[in-house]
């Protein structure tokens, strides 16, 4: 805390330091943050005894029936389909042409495993050798029917060790304090803490990068083909040996180890926890700076997992505690991921709403505009069909029946105890109620503007061929003319022309 405070009273000296003729303050600022490298990098550190691990990275894809002929060749390219020999699995491709005879969503499918070319790995079971991105060992896949009009595909990728360890090994490197000079002339100090910052957010972005490009390579749909590959929904698991992740706030008024706060994990603001194994936490979506967008984290302390004199955790083995977080957050990541998915459709929606294009004052081509709209209208049906399955969904007794597990928060404003998947399911059927009038009104709105527009053009079209007309009968007459008149008249005509009219 007293390195805190000094640095903020060293950051208001800089800035008031920055409006006189020299930069004396800021050097000397830089100077005195350069001796406490040594006791930054050491506060910033992990024990010896602690090890972080990045256990895998899911990402959750989408796919409306725009985009269901492009998962099913994916499939096929990704070795399933009928000729699919000692692979262990069905056919995805069988099981979603069965869905079109449903009325409602919560059916699944495990894809198994998928290995990299010429692996020995799961020589039993489910699996296909498809091509992974770098550093990773294998994957494990699922598929679920949201709805009748959404597919979710879960794909987790399970890393090398080398790329596992890249958290413990960023916060382990020393750093060293450095300057640089900002576009306004003033210099900025880069310490070690902040380094180390930005080093894992990088790491994170790296890895959901690979992930999103790994579909949009093998098998598009909403995020990696029509959306920004960045906002795709994405989930790591962590696991740290003995150091509780998202400390309560009754342990967080003890000393939080820095390197918590620098991997995010330092408090546990909206962080949900399993009532089945209290240690196991979720936390949405960080406020943090520098990180990627839609990117969740699951932790848990592996000590806490394995200690059987404590009955909360049921004893379960770290190991059998794994296979349980690899088949159950799939299915919490399906539902979860679908509210990033809504806030993408109510931001086109809202880009259609506010488009210059449909103001009176807007000069534009019509061709162009009519070939703009229709491709609204387009995304427009699959984004009703969506909005409209998922309040009817949220409505139903049991909605999302494939997600089963009891994640809580304990609200201390509210003080009772909130489910995470009440939450989810009331904030989906919220925006997709919102969703769907929206874009009912926008719709409507848009087939008004394309039939007034398409009158308006009409009747310049019919104007342009009223003086074509006129054009078309001067030419007559003037071919009527050269063809009649005889030549001797021709040449008098054209001297008297020539005349009064100099060529």
């Amino acid at each position: 805390m007293y390195f805190k405070a000094l640095d903020n009273l060293l950051k208001t000296i800089c800035r008031k330091s920055r409006s006189g003729p020299s930069g004396q303050v800021d050097d000397d600022r830089a100077r005195f943050s350069k001796e406490r490298d040594a006791q930054r990098n050491a506060d910033t550190t992990p024990p010896e005894d602690e090890i972080i691990n990045i256990g895998c990275v899911w990402a959750v894809e989408y796919y409306t029936p725009s985009h269901m002929r492009s998962l099913v060749n994916g499939f096929r390219n990704l070795g399933w389909g009928p000729g699919d020999q000692g692979s262990g699995s069905r056919d995805p491709a069988v099981w979603l042409s069965g869905l079109t005879r449903q009325h409602r969503g919560g059916g699944w499918m495990n894809l198994g495993y998928l290995i990299p070319k010429g692996s020995n790995l799961f020589p039993f079971g489910a699996r296909h050798q498809v091509s992974l991105p770098s550093g990773v060992k294998y994957a494990s896949a699922w598929m679920y029917s949201i709805t009748p009009s959404l597919i979710c595909v879960v794909v987790g990728f399970v890393f090398e060790d080398d790329l596992s360890e890249e958290f413990d090994m960023a916060l382990r490197t020393d750093r060293h304090t450095y300057t640089t000079h900002d576009a306004d002339g003033s210099e900025s100090i880069h310490l070690p803490e902040f380094q180390k910052t930005h080093h894992i957010c990088n790491i994170r972005k790296r890895l959901k990068g690979s992930a999103a490009t790994w579909f949009k390579d093998n098998i598009p749909g909403l995020f990696s083909d029509g959306l920004p590959e960045s906002d795709m929904p994405t989930c790591e698991f962590v696991t740290l040996r003995g150091t509780e992740p998202f400390p309560s706030r009754t342990d967080s008024e003890h000393n939080v180890p820095e390197y918590l706060n620098l991997l995010d994990m330092g408090h546990n603001y909206n962080v949900w926890q399993s009532k089945r194994i209290p240690a196991l936490k979720f936390r949405p979506q960080s406020a943090m700076r520098g990180m990627p967008p839609n990117h969740s984290v699951v932790a848990i302390r592996e000590k806490a997992s394995i200690d059987r004199s404590n009955s909360d955790y049921g004893g379960q083995e770290m190991q059998d505690i794994l296979a349980y977080v690899d088949t159950t957050f799939p299915s919490l990541l399906s539902v979860w991921g679908i509210l990033p998915l809504l806030e993408r459709y109510t931001q086109h929606v809202r880009e259609v709403r506010d488009s210059a294009m449909l103001r009176p004052t807007a000069r534009r081509n019509t061709i162009d505009v009519l070939e703009t709209l229709q491709c609204h209208i387009s995304n427009g049906v699959d984004i009703a069909a969506v909005a409209s399955e998922l309040v009817v969904g949220s409505e139903s007794r049991i909605p999302f029946p494939h997600f089963d597990e009891s994640f809580v928060y304990w609200n201390n404003r509210q003080g009772e105890e909130q489910i995470l998947r009440k939450e989810l399911n009331d904030a989906i059927g919220m925006r997709s109620n919102w969703l769907q009038q929206t874009e009912r009104s926008i719709r409507d709105h848009l087939t008004q503007f394309g039939t007034v527009l398409g009158a308006a053009e009409n009747v310049r079209v019919q104007s342009r061929i009223k003086y074509l007309t006129w054009v078309l009968v001067i030419l007559t007459v003037v071919i009527l003319f050269a063809a009649l008149v005889p030549e001797d008249l021709k040449q008098e005509i054209l001297s008297f022309v020539k005349r009064f009219l100099p060529m």
